[in-house]
């Protein structure tokens, strides 16, 4: 693959920024498309060529970090796929890898490795926090501060292995406000099925054990829909989470993404939102097809999405369960916690 822009220190004038901007345009519609280990680093590298331009032209910050955010980006889908490779054994004779498949032939050190492995174990919407707060307080984004949340995300796995303590904050949030009386139409759940530290991964088993013992029925009405993200593994898990909330399995949406690293059998490549119904409370528009292309755009824009189309479809009042920001007209468990 070849990056057609350039940082000739010749070719930067009065239009540097506005071309630079561009340039940055182009590789974000570049990491949407790539398909490969290369190709995913070698965007890393130009993104990073374009940040350290932009510092030492003292272009300003706010080019610097989006051309950091590009880089941060490449690097957690980097990870991931390093990540997905090691989870395989790192099977050099298998056919589906190319030979040679080492780090040093990837291009890449140890260090390297681990630290995009530990970026690519934050949460997208923890992520998506660090680099929204960066922005407003005018620090610079940069892999040190990605990797020391990470390290703070393993952490917390570490001292809560199995994940308890977040789903008994969720578990608290719900009883407290079953006490209050409140109760929701729509229950949309976006589990931690992903996001722990690579070498400490939590069996999604054990995290669908978690998922069916929180006490969502005691919030919802009498007839009520319930969105649920689920990994192509836990699918009849997830039918089995909804039984448990109270709800019976009616259908699904699979989201279509990008293949990353190499799957068990098949490499993933989607995701399914699974739809439980409680009572007769129909969809209040049919018109949307069962499955999405969801391989272009940032995550927070997919995200943004599926809410719409959620708020289009069921009833309110609607209840986030996993959460990690206020949006309008949506209660978020997390931040609903009092004493019970």
């Amino acid at each position: 693959m070849r990056l057609s822009f350039s940082l000739d220190g010749d070719s930067m004038a009065t239009s540097t920024e506005s071309r630079e901007l561009c340039a940055l345009d182009q590789v974000r519609r570049m990491l949407a498309e790539a398909g490969s280990f290369d190709q995913i680093k070698a965007i890393r590298d130009k993104a990073e060529a374009v940040r350290q331009y932009a510092k030492s032209a003292t272009l300003g910050l706010e080019l610097q970090n989006q051309a950091a955010q590009v880089k941060l980006l490449a690097e957690r889908e980097a990870g991931g796929l390093l990540k997905s490779m090691r989870l395989h054994g790192g099977d050099r004779k298998s056919a589906t890898h190319a030979e040679g498949m080492t780090l040093k032939g990837l291009g890449l050190s140890q260090n390297q490795s681990a630290r995009w492995q530990l970026e690519a174990s934050v949460p997208e919407e923890l992520f998506e926090q660090y680099v929204r707060g960066a922005t407003a307080q005018g620090k610079e984004l940069t892999s040190a501060g990605l990797v020391r949340m990470a390290r703070s995300c393993r952490s917390s796995q570490a001292r809560d292995p199995g994940g308890e303590g977040r789903f008994e904050h969720v578990s608290r949030a719900l009883r407290s406000m079953a006490n209050q009386g409140k109760r929701f139409t729509c229950i949309y759940a976006v589990p931690p099925w992903s996001g722990e530290d690579p070498g400490a991964r939590t069996p999604y088993r054990e995290i669908a054990a978690s998922l069916a013992k929180l006490p969502v029925a005691s919030v919802v009405q009498e007839s009520a829909h319930a969105h649920l993200w689920v990994i192509p593994e836990a699918f009849l898990d997830g039918a089995r989470i909804l039984n448990a909330w109270g709800f019976r399995y009616e259908t699904f949406l699979v989201w279509a993404k990008r293949p990353l690293g190499f799957g068990r059998y098949w490499r993933p490549a989607h995701e399914v939102l699974l739809l439980g119904v409680r009572g007769d409370l129909a969809f209040r528009d049919s018109s949307f097809p069962s499955w999405i292309d969801g391989q272009q755009g940032p995550p927070a824009d997919r995200r943004r999405l599926v809410r719409q189309m959620i708020e289009r479809v069921s009833a309110a009042p609607y209840l986030d369960l996993f959460g990690c920001r206020a949006e309008a007209g949506w209660t978020v468990a997390c931040q609903e916690v009092k004493a019970v």
